[in-house]
């Protein structure tokens, strides 16, 4: 997903359709060799309604893998990949670069409001300019969210926690907040991979691939 080189991003495998909200236009990417660009200033996101496929829930293991490139480190928050509403009580999960602690930084709430937060620490502070590959999600197995980068050592929630299955939309480059969006991403993204499960270390290699990133065509030649 995050392929195409305008308009919407529609997923054949889940049949999901990504609405593009201001325009959001191409830009070299990895893998593909192209990304879809997001202007902070210019409220540039993708998002879709509720969906279950994206959605977790009690037993639910979840997990993304996805490259981001950063156009800027403004004085705020710069959303990834949310399911969140922050006005309430049906938050699923919110991605995010925060500019107080300069680092990565994954949210997961088990009740619709109880938010566990995590920090890469591991990794530490991005810079712009950069392609890093990121991934994030829940062990049921462990009753822990967890996030990495760059294929490196996985950060796990300090708490038990579980998923839940919100209502909310699910947004790249944003999230949904009292009506209305907000956290823009300044910023690249590309190659969106989701699994109702947790990639196995073989499998966040290869999408890793060395920093290259994949294609589609090998994923599916791969039997990911």
């Amino acid at each position: 997903m995050m392929r195409s080189a305008s308009g919407n991003e529609y997923d054949p495998i889940s049949d999901i359709t990504l609405t593009a909200n201001n325009a959001p236009t191409r830009a070299a990417g990895k893998g593909y060799q192209t990304a879809r660009l997001l202007a902070r200033a210019s409220s540039q996101h993708f998002t879709v309604p509720d969906h279950a496929t994206l959605s977790g829930g009690a037993g639910v293991s979840f997990e993304y893998n996805f490259w981001v490139y950063l156009n800027s480190l403004p004085a705020g928050v710069m959303c990834l990949l949310t399911k969140d509403n922050v006005s309430g009580g049906s938050r699923g999960y919110s991605s995010y670069w925060y500019n107080v602690n300069q680092r990565f930084n994954f949210e997961l709430y088990s009740d619709g409001s109880t938010g566990t937060g995590l920090v890469a620490d591991t990794f530490g502070a991005p810079v712009i300019n950069t392609w890093y590959n990121i991934g994030l999600g829940f062990s049921d197995s462990l009753d822990k969210a967890f996030m990495y980068v760059n294929n490196g050592p996985l950060d796990y929630s300090a708490t038990v926690t579980t998923s839940f299955n919100d209502t909310s939309p699910f947004s790249i480059g944003c999230r949904e907040s009292f009506g209305s969006k907000s956290d823009f991403l300044d910023g690249r993204v590309t190659q969106v991979y989701f699994a109702r499960d947790n990639f196995t270390a073989a499998e966040r290699t290869l999408l890793w691939n060395n920093g290259a990133g994949q294609t589609i065509e090998n994923i599916l030649t791969k039997g990911l």
